[in-house]
């Protein structure tokens, strides 16, 4: 994040704290290809007079990378482990209808209930998501991690890594998906 956030500051990219994360995120530990995506990100930004580009935002990173931003899984997370089956398959369809690409954002999904969990058994390993994480965000995961029951967040992380991976086979990606929440959720 520092990389790019200096990166992005010599070479004039406004962009938001939040998608630079999500640029960071998409580069999936390379930071060459964070790099990479950057540079195409700005170049569909519009040029500013002063040699710089316009403002890029959360929104316009999502679309451009077709990935979930982190409050978008905080959300998706906060309606499954609240047992929100109608507002998880809402939330699920409108993602959709968004664009984003569904495979990664259960693989993010499947990242942050984990994050829950291991907060929930080991409220000391905050300190270490503390560099992940902003201070907002770890408030929002602590409390997710009060409200989750252990055996359950188990289970939904086991039926989302068997989701995932009958997803990257299905022609639509969305039903595997749907049939796990109507599963853990029902």
């Amino acid at each position: 994040m520092e990389k790019l956030a200096a990166i992005a500051k010599a070479e004039k990219i406004d962009i938001e704290p939040a998608a630079l994360e999500l640029v960071a995120a998409a580069g999936e530990g390379s930071f060459r290809d964070a790099e990479s995506l950057l540079d195409q990100i700005a170049s569909l930004a519009s040029p500013t007079s002063e040699g710089g580009f316009g403002s890029i935002n959360l929104e316009i990173a999502e679309r451009l990378t077709g990935r979930v931003g982190l409050k978008k899984v905080e959300e998706f997370a906060s309606l499954i482990i609240k047992n929100d089956l109608k507002g998880a398959l809402d939330y699920l369809a409108t993602i959709n209808e968004e664009g984003h690409n569904l495979v990664q954002l259960v693989k993010d999904l499947i990242h942050y209930l984990r994050k829950v969990l291991s907060l929930k058994l080991n409220p000391g390993l905050e300190s270490i998501f503390q560099s992940e994480l902003t201070s907002d965000e770890i408030v929002k995961l602590k409390k997710l991690a009060m409200e989750a029951d252990v055996q359950k967040t188990i289970k939904l992380i086991k039926s989302f890594i068997r989701a995932y991976s009958e997803m990257r086979y299905s022609p639509f990606a969305i039903v595997p998906l749907e049939v796990c929440i109507a599963e853990n959720l029902s």
